[in-house]
């Protein structure tokens, strides 16, 4: 196991300013994690931990991040999945501190405008945020809007009205883990639980940049059977959902069973003929 924790600057802010922790999981990351990390640099707002747990990377992405200096907590050790080694970071992350979950391929924007929320908002347990999607082939931007899910759960459940990219949430008490036997779904359910467990407010701002092509794109069957797991433990009707969203269940059938290259041919197309 290899743990290595950086001396955290004195901070220059009121109290009542909310600490910030961001949590990513690596393995072997070179060709992203300068981005991420130099978006977390670079922002303004200086109460951060930054958490990232490595599985053990041979790539050269350990030796990079043992000379961030801007990383408050780096652990290198193996670990039984992404989940796994995210649950990790989350039991890093301080009480009442207010988490993001960051892929090693992602970008963070300015966290100003969610600061204020939250110093305006003391109650506030969750916020949801749009995020920017960036076409891995084309490199090509477009805003996803996220939203609250309804009061008819069944209604969104298929539409993924959640990215974890966009998502910021307090940890208490009432805040678990990531569910290992989920699957790829499991901050799907993460998510959704902890919505279901205080206050939460909807920011029309874009909280982070993150690029197609990660885990959620390699799609198969497993992902449909995570998908209904999910449902399961929030007693979310299934076939309510499927029948409120066909299409969508049709969309999710052909990724699953398309090649993983001809799913990224359609979107490379689209995001072309969005530009």
């Amino acid at each position: 196991m290899y743990e290595f924790t950086f001396p955290i600057a004195m901070i220059k802010q009121a109290k009542q300013s909310p600490r910030i922790s961001i949590v990513t999981a690596t393995y072997n990351s070179i060709q992203y994690i300068h981005d991420l990390v130099e978006s977390v640099k670079k922002q303004s707002h200086t109460l951060i931990d930054f958490i990232v747990i490595d599985g053990g990377s041979t790539d050269g992405t350990l030796e990079y991040l043992t000379q961030c200096d801007n990383i408050s907590s780096l652990v290198s050790e193996p670990d039984e999945g992404i989940y796994d080694a995210l649950n990790k970071g989350l039991n890093l992350c301080r009480d009442n501190s207010f988490i993001i979950i960051l892929g090693s391929d992602d970008e963070l924007l300015d966290l100003n405008p969610f600061v204020e929320i939250i110093e305006s908002n003391s109650s506030i347990t969750n916020i949801i945020c749009d995020v920017v999607q960036r076409d891995i082939d084309t490199n090509i931007k477009s805003h996803y809007k996220c939203w609250l899910p309804g009061k008819t759960a069944h209604r969104d459940f298929l539409k993924f009205p959640l990215h974890h990219q966009g998502f910021i949430t307090k940890k208490n008490e009432s805040m678990g883990l990531f569910k290992l036997d989920i699957g790829l779904h499991a901050d799907l359910l993460f998510m959704m639980q902890r919505l279901r467990s205080g206050r939460s407010v909807k920011a029309d701002t874009p909280l982070a940049i993150y690029r197609t092509g990660g885990a959620s794109d390699k799609f198969t069957y497993r992902n449909i059977i995570s998908i209904y797991k999910v449902s399961r433990i929030l007693n979310i009707s299934f076939c309510k959902a499927v029948l409120s969203n066909p299409v969508n269940m049709a969309k999710l059938i052909i990724k699953a069973f398309s090649p993983s290259s001809i799913i990224q041919i359609i979107r490379s197309k689209i995001s072309r003929a969005c530009k």
